[in-house]
């Protein structure tokens, strides 16, 4: 009996230890307010990638999805551009994210992208400026959203 329960234990630690070895860890995107000027909004981001310009991409990506799915606490663009259904908006209009990512569609927003400093431990920060009328027009036109008083 008392063997039974120390087999009972001892393979309930190994599951769960399985059970963590498995898990998908996503690192946490800090996203702040900078600063915004005509049309134009700059926000800090970080990014994580094995090299300076991938985690550079990623932040600058990171920038858009805040601005896309979460909004910019303390700007004038405090609510999503798009919505919160992040993953239902990215699968309806897979073709635009396709486009608007993988392709590199989004460079035609940035205005500017600025990195502080150097990669540690594979994280980048970024200040990344959006021309955010032309992004609005563009998500206009491509029908993700209504025009401003329609």
């Amino acid at each position: 009996m008392k063997i039974q329960s120390i087999l009972n234990i001892g393979i309930c630690l190994i599951i769960g230890v399985v059970f963590l070895a498995c898990k998908t860890v996503t690192p946490a995107t800090n996203i702040s307010y900078v600063s915004e000027k005509d049309g134009t909004i700059t926000i800090r981001s970080t990014g994580t990638g094995n090299s300076h310009e991938r985690a550079k991409i990623e932040a600058e990506k990171n920038a858009f999805d805040a601005l896309f799915f979460r909004g910019i606490p303390g700007s004038s663009q405090k609510v999503p551009l798009i919505g919160y259904d992040e993953a239902g908006v990215k699968k309806e209009y897979a073709k635009y994210f396709l486009q608007f990512y993988d392709q590199g569609r989004y460079w035609s927003f940035v205005g500017n992208s600025y990195p502080l400093g150097k990669l540690r431990d594979k994280t980048l920060t970024v200040d990344v400026t959006v021309h955010l009328r032309a992004l609005r027009t563009d998500l206009e036109q491509n029908g993700m959203i209504r025009k401003f008083g329609y």
